[in-house]
């Protein structure tokens, strides 16, 4: 996949007026984990504060992977990710 149409998936997502902000931020997580990197979305979980106080910018997430998962995350440094 080229850079250009990584760019063009994830800005698709964000200029869809019909999502909300979470919906956006988890449509974009599953277009990275999913999609590119393949990981089994019952393999992780991610954590953030921001979902508990909505009106915070989304700063810091924590995310925990299956360690066997976790490796496949190198499939995004094709895209210049990471």
């Amino acid at each position: 996949m080229e850079t250009t149409r990584l760019d063009q998936t994830i800005k698709d997502i964000i200029m869809n007026k019909s999502l909300t902000k979470d919906e956006k931020l988890s449509d974009i997580l599953k277009y990275l984990f999913v999609d590119l990197c393949n990981i089994d979305q019952h393999k992780y979980f991610i954590l953030g504060s921001y979902s508990i106080w909505k009106k915070w910018t989304v700063s810091d997430l924590d995310i925990n992977l299956d360690n066997k998962e976790f490796y496949k995350l190198h499939n995004l440094t094709e895209w210049s990710i990471g």
